[in-house]
């Protein structure tokens, strides 16, 4: 057990390296927490989102530097009570995070709405990203990536 988190839905784990995961669950207002966690147990950040950002898709960059949070923005809370409808989706929002972190590094509208995601791309450094925006790629410059969590590794020997 290298963790828990206290959720009124279905927790998601997501590895964005091989010792970082992101576990994501639901707070009491219908909002989602994402966790990120090393496998030895230690919380490196936790992130909170709306109850009107809906459908959550992690992307990570492929060192795992960065992770993008794509979400559809809605007028409401989407529950059983109350569904959804296509007039209520307001939009697509980006946010991109330092992975070791959780510093928001951007924030930027996507469109066409893809609830599947594929509206953002990752460089392989973490220092570019690129949104899909209207019909145009927007490629964003971001600082220097953080350097990686380390995981320590225990060794016994006699």
């Amino acid at each position: 057990i290298v963790g828990r988190i206290s959720s009124n839905c279905a927790p998601l784990l997501d590895f964005i390296t091989p010792q970082i995961f992101v576990a994501t669950g639901c707070d009491s207002e219908d909002g989602r927490v994402y966790l990120g966690l090393t496998l030895e147990g230690r919380k490196l950040w936790e992130i909170s989102s709306s109850s009107t950002q809906v459908w959550p898709r992690l992307t990570p960059s492929p060192a795992g530097t960065r992770i993008a949070l794509e979400t559809l923005v809605v007028s409401h809370a989407v529950n059983t009570i109350e569904p959804l409808s296509f007039e209520e989706v307001k939009g697509q929002l980006i946010q991109v995070y330092d992975a070791a972190s959780g510093k928001l590094l951007l924030a930027a509208p996507a469109d066409p709405i893809l609830d599947g995601g594929g509206n953002v791309a990752i460089s392989p450094s973490g220092r570019r990203v690129a949104v899909l925006n209207q019909g145009s790629i927007q490629v964003y410059e971001l600082a220097e990536p953080q350097a990686p969590t380390r995981i320590s590794t225990r060794v016994s020997g006699k």
